[in-house]
């Protein structure tokens, strides 16, 4: 019966004892397990992060190339009206040129019909 009893306490001992160490196994195991999880989201949080950032600077790559466009356009638009206003200022004066010498065809053609000589020496323009 002693031996028995010694056995169960020895028993005991050894449980009691070994109890804490594979606890203490588990939470570090558990505490590695974690640390690697928050190290592995870490490194996924920093591959999102570099991913928004180049979407980023391709964003301001088209804003760059959208601005230039913009200018460009600008610019042609500038050209073109002050062409554009050009080409009023000459079909205005081209109109009066015309107009002047239309009416003076007139005036030569009512003289000869007249029968006054002309008195212009110069062509029509």
């Amino acid at each position: 019966m002693r031996r028995i009893l010694l056995s169960i306490s020895g028993l005991m001992l050894a449980c009691a004892t070994s109890s804490p160490n594979q606890n203490q196994m588990s939470e570090t195991q558990r505490a590695q397990k974690d640390a690697q999880q928050h190290y592995q989201d870490a490194v996924n949080s920093q591959k999102h992060a570099s991913d928004e950032q180049q979407k980023a600077e391709q964003a301001q790559q088209d804003v760059y190339t959208a601005q230039k466009s913009l200018a460009d356009a600008q610019s042609r638009l500038k050209s073109q009206r002050a062409k554009a206003a050009q080409a009023q200022r000459d079909a205005g004066e081209a109109g009066r040129d015309s107009q002047e010498s239309s009416a003076k065809s007139q005036v030569d053609a009512m003289q000869l019909q007249a029968g006054e000589p002309s008195g212009s020496a110069t062509p029509a323009r």
